[in-house]
């Protein structure tokens, strides 16, 4: 490639501008991460470089501030908390999604549209609408008439509830994703699969579910960061936890 045909991301000088902007992001995290192994004396008398540089750091090394963390604050059982709710509701809501979207992309049956048209439409129900109705409904049930159509399971503050309410929350926009995903697929591929006597249970778990990992995968990135950053429902269900 000639000086002239050189791309503006390839010349020394815009190298040199993103190395820069580089190091001005990771230089404070840097020195956050030094600072956390010194004791809080040691940070409010001097500060990380300077004792770098006198060479005081090394004699500091302490791991009093992450014992404190960890076990003073009680942050152990805030983590288990954490990952017991968000590692089930990743999970549930991606297993009945991918079903779901094979159902939608490659089978024939009656309504299918409409129901699909009823899971994108549930997409605009914010969540704050729904969260005093689950509640309800976990601790009540549904009655028609005197009739209970749903039975009152009384799981609000158990970790179930909140699996229940994100799966919920979830599995809507999980079936959209995967569907389009999975009808992106070759088709050929799954034409021959039927041809050669392949049930739909085969040509899922042989044949889409291996080609679908990719974008099961990115939705499951989203659904776990979406849940572990999510503070009004687990608010809302777990709350004697």
């Amino acid at each position: 490639m000639t000086r002239n045909n050189q791309k503006w991301y390839d010349k020394p000088f815009t190298k040199l501008i993103l190395v820069a902007i580089a190091l001005t992001w990771i230089f404070p995290i840097f020195g956050f991460l030094l600072s956390s192994f010194r004791p809080p004396e040691a940070i409010k008398r001097t500060s990380w470089w300077e004792s770098i540089y006198t060479g005081k750091y090394w004699t500091e090394l302490t791991l009093q501030n992450y014992s404190e963390v960890f076990f003073a604050e009680n942050l152990d059982r805030s983590f288990y908390n954490s990952f017991a709710i968000t590692i089930p509701s990743t999970i549930i809501p991606i297993t009945i999604a991918a079903f779901a979207a094979y159902a939608f992309a490659f089978m024939e049956f009656k309504g299918k549209n409409f129901l699909f048209m009823m899971v994108v439409a549930s997409m605009i129900i914010p969540l704050q609408m729904s969260l005093i109705p689950l509640v309800q409904l976990f601790k009540s049930g549904i009655e028609f008439g005197g009739i209970p159509i749903i039975p009152a399971l009384d799981i609000n503050g158990t970790f179930v509830a909140t699996w229940f309410a994100h799966t919920g929350f979830g599995l809507p926009l999980a079936t959209f994703l995967l569907r389009d995903f999975m009808m992106g697929l070759p088709k050929s591929v799954i034409e021959s699969a039927k041809i050669d006597g392949a049930s739909n249970m085969t040509t899922f778990f042989k044949l889409v579910l291996p080609l679908s990992v990719s974008g099961i995968a990115a939705f499951a990135t989203f659904q776990f960061l979406w849940v572990y950053n999510d503070f009004l429902g687990c608010k809302c269900f777990p709350w004697s936890l």
